[in-house]
């Protein structure tokens, strides 16, 4: 009796170590490569973390580092660069109705001299995953990020950086994803398209300057018009560069000169388009001229103030415009002859005169069939506001004549 027992244990064990196998054979799949100068890369799957960041920690990686201009005057050369610092590869999936309670992702070492991204295809396309869902009508997407290092610890952030070193930095990435299929298997995968991810430089590239103080980038729109925008800056560190910009616009640098117990600012400014090289600033003289507007008119010691209206009809014959404020300083006693009127003929039939010191207001009226009005005031400032146009508003105006708005 014992001995059957035994034996139906041993056979429920056996049954369930090839279970388990199966079930880890389905998700990991490691693949060997190795460069022409005898590289090594290896992969790990780990299931672990959380719904949110496909089982790496945020590790608030940094951005890839130069320590030129001249690696941000061209974009093929800087993603030539940047590709050469590529260590590790890391590969996330994430299904919307995951039946588990972790992503899976795996890792890749790549530490070739020679690099190519076929090797890294070679790598990525060999290893599958299997995904417990509880509906195949919920999308997976896909997540790879390639970093500058090959320390899948680092880059998952399970530890710390050395003290004064930063997280790995993400250099390239891409995403896909899609609703998954039965292929003619009867397997539920993703269509090809949805798994074919597309790799692009990641975020911004980190230019090492040690007395950087300000960084700003001017630069010309598909429509020619001149553009800028201030770029981030660590101060006396370097600055912060998008790298779509790589060889585009004119970059100008503030940066500290240290002279003894001095510190001086120079100002410089760079054609990312021509090599870096230095182009001059050059200071203009401008200033601003104001001017009335529709909104009101100016005038001092004037013995006329005639305003005419920019108006318009529609139509139905209603006359559209504004009626500005008139503005008036005398330096003396003064008789002044006012009037506002449109291009139409029409006039205004009164103005309410105040004066600006004391508050008091007068209303002269125009005489029936006159165009204007004489008034006389004495030494001040004053409001003329205009009274009868009876005009309507812009924003009133239709083209089409069917009614008054």
């Amino acid at each position: 009796m014992k001995t059957n027992t035994l034996v139906k244990l041993a056979a429920i064990i056996a049954v369930g170590l090839i279970a388990l196998a199966t079930t880890v054979c389905a998700q990991v799949s490691v693949p060997t490569t190795g460069g022409s100068d005898g590289g090594s890369s290896s992969t790990s799957l780990i299931p672990v973390g959380n719904n949110n960041n496909n089982g790496a920690t945020d590790t608030s990686a940094t951005p890839f580092i130069v320590t030129n201009l001249a690696a941000i005057t061209d974009h093929v050369e800087l993603v030539s660069e940047v590709f050469k610092s590529v260590n590790g590869i890391l590969v996330s999936f994430s299904a919307s109705a995951s039946a588990q309670s972790y992503q899976p992702s795996y890792f890749f070492a790549y530490t070739n001299k020679v690099k190519t991204l076929e090797d890294i295809m070679g790598m990525v396309t060999n290893s599958y995953v299997s995904l417990p869902v509880v509906s195949t009508n919920a999308p997976i997407s896909i997540s790879v990020l390639f970093y500058d290092s090959s320390n899948e610890s680092l880059v998952r952030g399970y530890v710390s950086p050395p003290s004064g070193q930063s997280f790995p930095s993400v250099l390239f990435q891409g995403y896909n994803g899609g609703v998954l299929q039965m292929n003619q298997w009867g397997q539920w995968t993703l269509p090809d398209w949805a798994e074919q991810v597309q790799m692009r430089l990641s975020g911004n590239i980190f230019v090492q300057m040690t007395n950087v103080v300000t960084a700003h980038l001017v630069y010309t729109n598909s429509s020619g018009q001149w553009m800028s925008m201030d770029l981030p800056v660590n101060y006396l560190q370097g600055f912060t560069f998008p790298p779509d910009w790589a060889g585009q616009g004119i970059i100008v640098l503030g940066t500290y000169r240290f002279v003894g117990n001095n510190i001086y600012y120079d100002q410089h400014a760079y054609d990312l388009g021509n090599g870096a090289a230095e182009v001059p600033i050059t200071y203009v003289l401008v200033r601003a001229l104001l001017e009335g507007s529709d909104d009101f008119s100016s005038f001092v010691d004037s013995t006329n103030m005639s305003v005419q209206l920019w108006t318009y009809q529609d139509g139905t014959g209603m006359t559209f415009g504004k009626v500005p404020l008139i503005m008036a300083t005398f330096t003396r006693a003064t008789t002044a002859f006012v009037s506002v009127y449109d291009q139409m003929g029409n006039y205004a039939t009164s103005f309410i005169v105040e004066d600006e010191a004391t508050g008091v207001r007068t209303t002269v009226n125009v005489p029936s069939g006159s165009e204007g009005v004489n008034v006389t005031l004495p030494k001040g400032v004053y409001h003329i506001l205009p009274e009868g146009m009876n005009l309507k508003p812009y924003w009133m105006y239709s083209y089409y004549y069917g009614g008054k708005g």
